[in-house]
């Protein structure tokens, strides 16, 4: 997008858990009415977004959307606190990513969110430079850890439907598990 003033603006996924919740108060409510508000100030007859020429006008509706979800309390930004054994070649880099994403950095671990430590036994440099040259070639990177959010057993009965009667899963009669990958955000879950 060649004439964009927007390409490099900085934007977060939005997190899976916006999504969960879809009551009138909830922050899917939220997201969708600032959403049609943009769209009804804007004079849009359709949201668009795979039109080039709007990108600007999508990357100022994704941002309505998230002031609007910070301004609700639902979308929070971290607090991230950087441990003494990250290197410090590597710290104002990330700094640098933190603030630019939102994230306030402080330097008391105590009113920190989130701790970004470095593990000698797996940050090697050589390592963390091979995995990124990786990534830029369209590898899958090796280590890939995940832990279960929440398991599902759609052949048990899930919900109360109309009339008190259960509903029983859809789908598969398999259990299933909602995982989240470390170092992904939630939104990959």
């Amino acid at each position: 997008i060649k004439d964009s003033q927007s390409q490099y603006w900085p934007i977060l996924r939005i997190p899976d858990d916006i999504f969960r919740d879809r009551s009138r108060s909830g922050p899917l409510f939220t997201a969708l009415l600032s959403a049609y508000r943009q769209k009804a100030s804007s004079s849009w007859r359709s949201f668009d977004f795979t039109s080039p020429k709007r990108f600007d006008d999508n990357i100022a509706l994704l941002r309505r959307i998230e002031k609007d979800l910070t301004a609700a309390g639902f979308l929070h930004r971290p607090i991230i606190y950087f441990d003494s054994t990250v290197p410090k070649s590597r710290k104002a880099g990330l700094i640098n990513i933190a603030e630019k994403f939102g994230a306030s950095v402080v330097t008391d671990h105590t009113k920190a969110t989130h701790v970004v430590a470095s593990d000698p036994e797996f940050d090697l440099e050589e390592d963390i430079l091979e995995e990124e040259r990786k990534e830029k070639e369209g590898v899958d990177v090796e280590k890939m850890y995940l832990r279960t959010v929440v398991l599902v057993d759609p052949a048990k009965e899930i919900a109360t439907g109309a009339g008190g009667k259960k509903k029983t899963g859809a789908g598969s009669s398999h259990p299933m598990a909602l995982v989240h990958w470390w170092f992904w955000p939630s939104s990959y879950d």
